[in-house]
């Protein structure tokens, strides 16, 4: 092989390795698109009908937030963030699952009528809530992280 043909060689491998592997977006596509996500949650969070003073009516409005918090958590967990944000990206992810789970027994307890474990419930989404904001102010994502209305 000739010194071109070897310089060649390293130069497209070179290529393949750099376009491969970690890092995923620049910090700022990463949150451009995370800020998207977040932002259409958010408005589809605020068009649910808040719940009235019966627990029929907790149960439904925990399962459709539930539900539009769940997608939010996947779209946000298919997101490649660049290295220097994986930490805190994992931190939002696993802080947002918390607030589905939170919003999933929240609901099941108010079908059973069960006060004790829906404070438990709510206590253990509130904590994870707050982890979430944390997260998200930490990866530079006001959108992100917020109860129901995008952030201004």
């Amino acid at each position: 092989m000739t010194a071109t043909a070897v310089r060649v060689l390293v130069l497209s491998v070179a290529v393949l390795v750099a376009g491969c592997g970690g890092g995923g977006a620049s910090a700022d596509e990463y949150r451009e698109e995370a800020t998207e996500i977040c932002t259409e949650a958010a408005a589809d969070v605020s068009a649910v009908p808040p719940p009235g003073d019966d627990a029929a009516s907790v149960a439904r409005y925990s399962d459709a937030v539930g539900a539009i918090r769940e997608r939010e958590t996947v779209a946000l967990n298919e997101l490649e963030p660049p290295d220097e944000l994986e930490a805190q990206h994992t931190k939002l992810i696993n802080a947002s699952g918390a607030v589905v789970r939170s919003l999933q027994d929240l609901a099941r307890a108010a079908e059973r009528g069960d006060r004790t474990a829906a404070a438990a419930a709510a206590e253990s989404g509130a904590r994870a809530a707050d982890q979430a904001r944390r997260a998200a102010e930490d990866l530079g994502l006001p959108a992100c992280g917020q109860p129901g209305q995008a952030a201004s």
